[in-house]
């Protein structure tokens, strides 16, 4: 009597765990689909693991912004001192011709 009761106790710890385990890996499957959707998202080519990820053009395009706007600072200053140069001349021409 007692070993039967313990036979049915671990046939049905057995089949619980089996039920987990294929639960945990259903479950692993999925996460796993949803990772290579979203690496192959970060790729221009998904099939051509060399190709240059998205995240990196992203990054390469802010470093460019970021430079052309350092350089657009740089142009506006020398705009102004050459209007102010500008301004120096015509302010020179006009006490000349007075």
């Amino acid at each position: 009597m007692h070993l039967d009761l313990a036979l049915i106790s671990a046939n049905a710890f057995s089949a619980l765990a089996v039920t987990l385990m294929l639960l945990v890996l259903r479950s692993l499957r999925s996460i796993d689909k949803r990772v290579a959707h979203v690496e192959s998202d970060l790729y221009i080519n998904p099939k051509n693991p060399t190709s240059m990820p998205l995240t990196k053009q992203v990054k390469d395009l802010r470093d460019k912004t970021h430079n052309m706007k350092e350089e657009m600072v740089k142009i506006n200053k020398n705009i102004e001192g050459l209007n102010s140069t500008i301004e120096k001349i015509n302010n020179t021409v006009t006490a000349f011709c007075k």
